[in-house]
């Protein structure tokens, strides 16, 4: 029979949060995470810019943007950015973030295994601190 989770406590600021799993981690970086247990880290630790929305049609649903548009031609995709976004130290998160974020993520040099799934993008440029085209 198993117990109830005993010393189970409230979240407390500032506390130490303990994730225990059957297998270790690689890396921390989401650029390089490849295995299963990278990836389950990851999307615990960041956000994205969309989320899958759970309507069953492969729709998406506001993450850190709260939507993007696309060109009449299809070649460019707008993303808005939520006005509330902030790094874990409280710093806003603004599209030049987005920007270097992606720009790593895509580069030869410093992306990781699944660079190329990036490679179609031209360029990525911003609009104010809160659009990312």
């Amino acid at each position: 029979m198993l117990s109830s989770a005993d010393g189970a406590q409230a979240a407390t600021r500032g506390g130490t949060l303990v994730f225990g799993r059957a297998i270790e981690s690689q890396y921390l970086d989401p650029v390089h995470t490849a295995q299963n247990a990278d990836i389950w880290l990851s999307l615990n630790l960041y956000d994205t810019l969309l989320l899958p929305a759970d309507d069953g049609k492969g729709g998406t649903e506001p993450g850190l943007a709260t939507g993007y548009t696309v060109s009449d031609d299809g070649k460019t995709v707008t993303f808005t950015l939520r006005p509330d976004i902030k790094f874990a130290d409280g710093s806003p998160i603004e599209a030049s973030d987005v920007k270097w974020s992606l720009d790593r993520a895509r580069s030869k040099e410093t992306g990781g295994e699944f660079a190329f799934l990036l490679s179609s993008i031209g360029s990525i440029e911003t609009k104010g601190t809160d659009q990312v085209i």
